[in-house]
């Protein structure tokens, strides 16, 4: 386990760079059968999913960190990450492989190089996530960590999965668990009920944390809880699969062939539901995820305190609305204009 925030921003970068450069190596080793086969993340192929991982820097980060630097760090009411990066999947869908390798790489050593340029107090200036008020740094964490899992989300769809590397995943997941878990917690839920939830997870990467919840907040701490009510014990891995709604790519199939039963903006979040649910299921009667303790608590947790994987649209909007730093819409619709003509996006 490595705190995260001991990582200087220049030690960031460079673990980044050696993280995409192996990964782009790994990718011009896929032959053409293998870019089309079906991975675990909402039903996409391997083309596809590399193409969500360049958009989602070109539509989205980049114009995130952009309002960011600019002192509007919150988008508009209405703002929708994943079905803007949606759209933008379709529409590269006509590239070949060698163009979207290439595009990928490039895009994300544009991104680095602008990062790297940044002032110590522009890499900590106040940005937004669907996950709330963030920072720059998070957002550069947050691409990280969802590139990290798109690696193995891309390397078992072909058979070529052998575990994270230790460097990369132990800062990232001391992260997820101190930052991203709590950050999704919901209070208006708990009816003021407290709770003592301890997570131990096993394999690379792992570690001892604890979740605080108490005075309808939630804290989360490295180490072991004294008297826990709930004790959750699994590997990184399978806390990734439940987490993440990685299911198999059948259900992702059959999830995309009913979205058009939904609103076009609640797409993703539909098949998102059903691969998360499909997962979390999985993962509990196979016996991938123990939990021990207060039943009651532990399925208050999983089911209504924190947000799900699969509720992220509703939780931008949610998000937007009570963000501190949230400014006249006029002025924010103003630099999203700005934005898409002057592109930033690359």
């Amino acid at each position: 386990m490595t705190d995260y925030t001991t990582i200087s921003k220049a030690e960031w970068i460079n673990l980044a760079r050696r993280f995409y450069l192996h990964l782009v190596t790994e990718l011009k080793k896929f032959d053409e059968s293998e870019w089309k086969s079906r991975t675990r993340y909402l039903g996409w192929d391997c083309k596809d999913l590399v193409n969500h991982m360049t958009s989602a820097i070109t539509i989205n980060f980049n114009l995130l960190i952009q309002m960011s630097l600019e002192g509007i760090p919150v988008p508009e009411p209405g703002f929708n990450l994943f079905l803007r990066n949606a759209n933008e999947v379709a529409r590269r869908r006509i590239k070949t492989t060698k163009e979207t390798i290439d595009e990928f790489n490039s895009e994300i050593t544009k991104l680095l190089n602008r990062l790297e340029g940044l002032s110590e107090e522009q890499w900590r200036m106040p940005a937004f996530f669907f996950i709330g008020d963030v920072d720059v740094r998070t957002l550069f964490i947050v691409q990280f960590a969802d590139n990290l899992v798109h690696e193995r989300d891309l390397m078992i769809a072909n058979n070529k999965w052998d575990s994270f590397l230790p460097e990369y995943v132990s800062p990232l997941m001391d992260w997820f668990m101190r930052e991203f878990r709590p950050a999704s917690f919901r209070p208006e839920k708990t009816n003021g009920e407290s709770a003592l939830i301890q997570y131990n997870i096993h394999g690379t990467g792992g570690g001892n944390w604890f979740l605080s919840i108490k005075n309808n907040s939630c804290s989360a701490y490295c180490g072991i809880a004294v008297n826990p009510e709930v004790i959750i014990t699994t590997t990184v891995e399978n806390l990734i699969s439940a987490a993440l709604a990685r299911s198999s790519p059948l259900i992702g199939r059959i999830a995309r062939s009913f979205e058009w039963l939904v609103k076009e903006e609640k797409r993703e979040d539909f098949t998102a539901k059903l691969t998360g649910i499909a997962s979390g299921v999985s993962s509990i009667i196979k016996g991938k995820i123990s939990v021990q303790g207060d039943k009651r608590k532990a399925e208050l947790a999983a089911r209504k305190w924190f947000w799900h994987f699969w509720e992220r649209t509703e939780q931008t909007q949610v998000n937007i609305m009570k963000s501190k730093y949230r400014g006249s819409t006029s002025d924010n619709m103003q630099l999203s204009e700005n934005f898409k003509k002057g592109g930033l996006g690359g």
